[in-house]
């Protein structure tokens, strides 16, 4: 059974996250990776949403920070490249391994102790140079490996026991988890395990930013701004030469950027600017060319915009295309109406009747333009603050209304559904 309410209209086409980036191969739309985005203004309101923004995702190795926090709050003494190792998601590189295994002699902790699984170098050529030396996965190659050792040097600190510091009901683990939700503004969600094993808490893209958000602004000396200053210090301990987020913290000065894998991101400016987005498909390709754009919303100008804004795609070894924004005028799928936005007339349009600025450039889906029209002139109240389209919706307003509760009494008796005369499930 369908409904054609406005409000039951409008909250479907919610659940369809827009494209944010696309796959062109030799002038052509291969295909679209479609998410989530949200930008939060300097006063931690937000100022851009796209998608599902308020619904609980994995921020996979995003939560890194919090992680971090957590370990100090813990009493655990880090500082500098040691702290910003504690909080990474390592390439592997020499310089990696050898401050991993330095901080494991430190702190007193046995490889052995490790529970991260074993695993090659997160990047592809310092994997390549690993295995071509002989060598085999490890637990300390494995890009958390920092993380572990933090966490049992904090176990064991405060007598809490290693051989379970992974479980969620673990002490230290219960201390992440109320940094989490501190920092987001939110409860967890869920509680879920993350590739290397750690529990890992489900949180909104919007508390996912604000956490972020927390962390640049505050007060110098405790723990959530020690972790942002020596991520921001040392970047590349923090990811690897040749990863994004290490190029965002060196080239904008007081940025905080941290990955998570399935294609989520976060960043946070000095002056409490942040966005958050996660790719629906998990592709990391489309994280690149999202967070160039991000960061052009957020008014950021440096060469690393345009330095990730596309990820080069081969054919017979040459490049033939680009994972990257939307474009016009490029032959292949959803072309035509789709492409073609048409002005706003719903009661949120300006004068002149605008594009809605519904999608991170500027575009939206037609069918999505009609609804949101229809929904705007019945519930004016969510859009009453700007121009109509996504951008304006505030997280909820436009949701389905809940079901009305069950009739008191027995339940009616069982009805057999009733089929025309000749179909196939009509009884003989």
């Amino acid at each position: 059974m369908t409904s054609s309410t406005p409000v039951a209209a409008a909250a479907a086409d919610t659940l369809i996250p827009p494209v944010l980036a696309e796959v062109v191969r030799s002038g052509f739309v291969e295909g679209h990776h479609r998410g989530s985005l949200v930008v939060l203004a300097a006063d931690g309101g937000v100022e851009l949403a796209l998608g599902d923004v308020a619904g609980p995702v994995y921020p996979r190795s995003a939560n890194k920070p919090m992680q971090a926090a957590a370990v100090l709050r813990a009493g655990l003494e880090l500082s500098g490249e040691r702290l910003a190792l504690a909080a990474a998601s390592h390439s592997g590189e020499t310089f990696h391994l050898d401050l991993v295994r330095k901080m494991l002699a430190e702190l007193g902790v046995a490889e052995a102790e490790l529970q991260t699984p074993p695993d090659l170098p997160y990047d592809p050529a310092e994997a390549e140079l690993y295995l071509a030396a002989g060598h085999v996965r490890d637990r300390v190659t494995m890009n958390c490996s920092g993380k572990h050792a933090a966490m049992i040097a904090a176990c064991a600190r405060n007598g809490w026991p290693v051989e379970s510091y992974l479980a969620p009901g673990h002490p230290l683990q219960r201390l992440t988890l109320q940094v989490v939700e501190e920092a987001s503004g939110e409860r967890v969600g869920h509680v879920g395990t993350d590739g290397c094993g750690a529990p890992l808490m489900a949180i909104s893209l919007t508390g996912l930013a604000r956490a972020f958000r927390s962390f640049v602004l505050a007060e110098p000396g405790t723990p959530e701004r020690r972790v942002a200053d020596a991520m921001r210090a040392h970047p590349e301990y923090v990811a690897g030469t040749r990863r994004p987020d290490t190029w965002l913290m060196r080239s904008v000065p007081g940025a905080l950027s941290k990955m998570g894998a399935e294609a989520v991101q976060a960043v946070a400016l000095p002056d409490g600017r942040a966005l958050a987005f996660k790719i629906d498909d998990g592709a990391m390709r489309a994280t690149g060319p999202v967070l160039a754009r991000g960061l052009e919303l957020l008014g950021v100008e440096s060469p690393v915009v345009a330095r990730i804004a596309e990820t080069p795609l081969l054919g017979g070894g040459e490049r033939v295309g680009r994972s990257g924004r939307r474009s016009e005028g490029v032959a292949g799928r959803e072309r035509g109406a789709r492409r073609s936005p048409v002005p706003c007339r719903g009661p949120g349009a300006g004068a002149s009747g605008g594009v809605p600025e519904s999608d991170i450039y500027g575009r939206e889906p037609f069918l999505s333009q009609v609804l949101r029209t229809v929904a705007a002139r019945k519930y004016p109240a969510a859009f009453r603050d700007t121009p109509c389209g996504p951008v304006t919706l505030r997280p909820g307003l436009l949701r389905a209304p809940p079901a009305a509760p069950p009739p008191a009494g027995p339940p009616p008796p069982f009805r057999p559904p009733e089929y025309p005369v000749g179909s196939p499930h009509a009884a003989p």
